[in-house]
């Protein structure tokens, strides 16, 4: 029943995802229509009867869904408001037909996240990137994307790709993921700080220092950093056209983060989930700028505030109208606020006065936004978000197309569980439970066998669950002591009773031990009041007064100590609880 239950759900699943696929022209057509100058591009395979001028009846003619690119028009133009920046990322889609989404990921003047354009792929492979980049420079134009700098983190077939469609393009690698690699072979934190320090380096001599001391402290991780170029993944050699000295992918990777629900949806279902995310952005960007007091952009202000703070240990010496020498220590920078240079380079890459910088501004009393860069300013962020991504109708509303019916991919069945949760890199936060002992890094053993690497369910040896319940009943045991056995969770003694022993051979009756010696004194005693009260007769035995004739008759045998080759007993410690005499009132303890 539970088997064919999860049967009926999958073919309804199945169901689900192949009609959307059919309707996917009449939605490329339904994009174009409410959003004119967007590109919505579909590429499908076709059967080889199509390409025949009498088509085969007796065949099956069909189109399978291959690829599919959106951009739309008002994305398009709010990059010209942007930087020359763009974040390249892939990343694959739990749908049962699989396939990868590819993402081109741009920075708005508030250093946001700017979607430029996406699209559906079969495969993160050469032809899929070549494919993508050649309608994205059709759409953003040849000789801007030239002007252009990449981000990426080393996708497959990504570098043939931009030096077949875009040879010559300043392109950069993601410093985190660089660094996954490369704790791999060289773990451990100071070799990580020392990498990301080589990575932040401004300028080539301090690039060269920091390498220096890599290579002092390990000749290997010095080796493998060399063997990349220093300007796919140092400041040092970054270039100044983009107006961004980011050594991450991190706005792809945010981008992703929000599409994680969408990629398990069916193809039609995940596009308007994009476009309406992208919709609602850049209409809540468009009507929060207009309340913003400042010129400059709430995350470029706090930058600014930082390097304010860290520009108090700068001293600006002045040279000339312009010019200033900055020194701290034994560290010098040349400052030309003229022509908007620093020797260490940091103004010219981000476009946002460093601190040597804003020790001079402060120093000549100007003003700070002055110097800083257009892109980052209000008017720009107005600019970049005035354009309009217009809704689109539900499927009832669609013009029926002309184009052929679409099928989905063929299915490929995992050979393992759908994957859900992204795997975690090198660089993610750890946001296991702090109050739990992980076992990572324990070796698994198996209790029927006491082999490693597996346990008692999978365990090829035969069960031992007798001879493991004798040993572990035997090694729960109580010791007992010689002469003793355990019987009904009680020790019992098997020792003779001490009746039939001789008189050497009696039990002790020990006596309660005195706590302390009455000291001497020379007062004499007082004697006892007599009491007014009539005494009764007691009609109980005098209880008591046997048992003290017991122990004193007990007390002339002790001086016989037993014999080594008899057992021990437990001493008990004599009580009035142990005894059974009852309890007397005070009234009668003078008859004691």
């Amino acid at each position: 029943m539970a088997a064919k239950t999860k049967q009926e759900a999958l073919s309804q699943i199945q169901g689900a995802f192949r009609e959307q696929y059919k309707r996917i022209n009449d939605y490329c057509h339904e994009l174009l229509r409410t959003n004119p100058g967007s590109t919505v591009i579909l590429k499908v395979i076709r059967s080889p009867d199509f390409a025949q001028e009498r088509q085969n009846v007796e065949l099956m003619n069909y189109c399978i869904f291959q690829r599919m690119y959106v951009c739309f028009d008002a994305c398009k133009k709010s990059f010209q408001h942007c930087r020359r920046f763009i974040g390249l990322d892939g990343c694959f889609l739990k749908t049962p037909q699989g396939g990868q989404l590819l993402t081109a990921v741009g920075r708005d003047p508030n250093d946001q996240i700017l979607p430029i354009a996406y699209a559906v792929v079969e495969a993160e492979t050469k032809d899929s990137w070549v494919w993508f980049l050649r309608h994205l420079s059709d759409d953003l134009g040849p000789h801007n994307l030239v002007k252009c700098t990449f981000m990426s983190d080393q996708q497959k077939g990504l570098l043939p790709a931009f030096e077949e469609v875009i040879p010559g393009v300043d392109n950069r690698f993601c410093v985190r993921h660089l660094y996954s690699n490369f704790r791999k072979k060289f773990p451990g934190l100071e070799l990580k700080n020392k990498m990301w320090r080589c990575a932040k380096a401004s300028h080539w001599q301090s690039w060269e220092k920091e390498m220096k001391n890599l290579r002092v402290l390990n000749e290997g991780a010095f080796r493998h950093l060399n063997g990349i170029p220093p300007r796919f993944w140092s400041r040092s050699r970054f270039t100044f056209l983009s107006k961004c000295d980011s050594l991450v992918n991190n706005m792809s990777e945010s981008f992703n983060a929000v599409l994680v629900e969408a990629r398990e949806k069916p193809i039609v279902s995940m596009l308007k989930d994009i476009r309406v995310y992208m919709m609602t952005r850049w209409a809540a960007n468009r009507e929060r700028v207009l309340n913003y007091p400042r010129n400059i952009m709430p995350m470029i202000t706090k930058k600014l505030e930082k390097w304010a703070s860290l520009a108090r240990d700068w001293r600006p010496y002045w040279s000339s109208a312009s010019n200033y020498e900055v020194m701290c220590g034994l560290d010098k920078y040349v400052v030309d606020l003229a022509t908007g240079e620093c020797s260490c380079r940091t103004w010219q890459m981000s476009g946002i006065p460093c601190p040597h910088v804003i020790s001079c501004i402060t120093f000549k009393g100007l003003n700070l936004e002055s110097y800083v860069a257009y892109c980052y300013k209000k008017e720009a962020y107005i600019k970049c978000y005035q354009e309009v991504i217009h809704p689109v109708n539900g499927p009832e509303l669609w013009e029926r197309t002309q184009y052929d019916d679409v099928i989905p991919p063929p299915y490929r069945r995992p050979s393992h569980r759908p994957v859900k949760k992204r795997k975690r890199g090198a660089a993610d936060e750890d946001n296991r439970s702090q109050t739990h002992l992980s076992r990572r890094g324990e070796f698994q053993r198996c209790s029927n066998c006491g082999g490693v690497g597996h346990k008692k369910s999978g365990c090829s040896q035969p069960k031992k669950r007798a001879q493991s319940s004798t040993k572990r009943a035997k090694k729960n045991a109580p010791k007992l002591a010689p002469g003793q056995t355990a019987w009904g969770g009680r020790k019992r003694n098997t020792a003779p009773s001490p009746t039939n022993l001789p008189a050497s051979h009696t039990r002790k009756t020990p006596t309660r031990p005195k706590k302390h010696e009455a000291r001497p004194t020379t007062e004499a005693p007082q004697p006892k009041k007599a009491s007014t009260k009539p005494k009764k007769a007691s009609t109980q035995p005098n209880i008591l007064a046997q048992t003290k004739n017991k122990a004193a008759s007990s007390a002339t045998s002790t001086s016989n100590k037993q014999p080594p080759s008899q057992p021990s007993v437990r001493k008990r410690p004599f009580s009035m609880i142990q005894c059974s005499a009852p309890h007397l009132p005070p009234s009668q303890w003078g008859n004691l």
